[in-house]
């Protein structure tokens, strides 16, 4: 990773080294995979894995989640939609029961061929669409909402359960 690279950008913000946030959509929903890049232009980049991709140049907004101890860690984003496709392809999909991923990574416009940091992969849990701009929330570590025991002792998990 370049990360004492990216350790000098955030110090010293070096001209001519720009920061490029991508997210990339999938599910098992859709068959193409969303792939988009903050900015005006489309980029080629290296995946982690070796393989290559296009990441379709679009305005958007992200705030990162917290790094705290909360139980909920969640990202927000806004991303100019103005044809409502990212809109129209999550919500069939959400709709159909199939959960759409999503992965954050950074690249350096100096280093495509490397994310800059780890990639971030998290679960869209919201989308919701604001004059021409689709508000999507995703969750990486929803604490809250996982259930403990994982595993829940019903009469098909137990079937000596329908006798008590």
């Amino acid at each position: 990773m370049a990360s004492n690279l990216l350790s000098v950008v955030y110090a010293s913000a070096p001209s001519g080294q720009v920061l490029l946030p991508t997210l990339e959509f999938s599910s098992d929903g859709f068959e193409e995979r969303i792939r988009v890049v903050e900015g005006f232009e489309d980029i080629r980049v290296t995946l982690p894995g070796g393989d290559s991709a296009v990441f379709e140049g679009c305005a958007m907004k992200v705030a990162l989640p917290k790094h705290d101890t909360s139980g909920q860690q969640a990202i927000q984003l806004g991303l100019v939609n103005l044809m409502g496709e990212v809109s129209r392809i999550i919500d069939q999909t959400h709709k159909a029961g199939y959960p759409v991923r999503m992965t954050y990574r950074l690249y350096l416009s100096t280093n495509l061929d490397e994310p800059a940091e780890l990639p971030m992969q998290m679960i869209v849990k919201d989308v919701t669409m604001q004059g021409g701009m689709a508000k999507i929330t995703a969750s990486y570590n929803d604490m809250i909402g996982t259930a403990w025991p994982r595993e829940r002792y019903t009469s098909q998990f137990s079937p000596g359960l329908i006798y008590l």
